[in-house]
């Protein structure tokens, strides 16, 4: 389902029972799986996933390298799709996608990119689920075939074969993600922020590991609670 505007991603996002729902949803589906992987273990967001072509995988190293930008030719006939004949980058008469995050100046050419999304590449060989399903897209395709709004309807049909009762989009995938992030690496935002490609100290980051502190000093208390 596609985000409503001013809607948090953390409302849309699964809880562990969901998210375990997720994946027998996804079946052995290579589409299904690879969105799975890529958003709710990678914390990639919708257009990243769209985007995402077969070089982008280091298998040697087990790590997706997200380019600063590639041209787009993935909408109707080859051309470029909605999002970035809207916000891509036009040059040479061709239009090219960049993760969200970077900046640039249309008028006089000059682009300076300061995202951080894609700054480090995605470990996907951390997860046993996230590389088996990461080889098997690579075997079957060399770009993603689906546009963003396939996705969205992807992700809706799972989650109306998993009996999710919330409303789930890529965004709130991702959130659980880098919740997850924060779990294993134990509120080392440092890690999460590589881990995620967030910039080092990101304000979104110390959100997060203030909710994981949180969760922390919960559960220690329940352990340490008189009744």
């Amino acid at each position: 389902m596609a985000r409503k505007n001013n809607t948090r991603a953390k409302d849309c996002a699964p809880d562990i029972e969901d998210a375990n729902r997720l994946k027998v949803a996804a079946g052995g589906d290579v589409i299904n799986t690879f969105i799975i992987a890529c958003a709710m273990y990678l914390a990639m967001d919708k257009g990243m996933i769209a985007h995402w072509r077969k070089e982008w995988v280091k298998p040697w190293e087990g790590t997706i390298h997200i380019p600063d930008r590639q041209v787009c030719d993935i909408g109707p006939g080859g051309k470029s799709c909605a999002y970035c004949r809207k916000h891509g980058i036009a040059e040479d008469e061709l239009i090219y996608w960049h993760p969200k995050g970077h900046t640039f100046t249309k008028d006089t050419r000059e682009k300076t990119f300061i995202t951080h999304r894609n700054s480090q590449p995605r470990e996907y060989r951390l997860f046993p689920y996230t590389k088996e399903a990461i080889e098997r897209m690579v075997a079957a395709y060399s770009k993603f075939p689906l546009t963003e709004r396939a996705i969205n309807g992807r992700l809706d049909v799972m989650a109306a074969e998993a009996k999710v009762k919330r409303r789930l989009t890529v965004h709130g995938l991702r959130s659980f993600a880098i919740d997850n992030a924060f779990e294993i690496f134990q509120g080392d935002v440092g890690r999460v922020c590589r881990f995620v490609g967030w910039a080092p100290g990101s304000d979104m980051a110390k959100e997060y590991q203030n909710d994981w502190g949180y969760r922390k000093a919960l559960e220690e208390g329940v352990k340490r609670s008189l009744i």
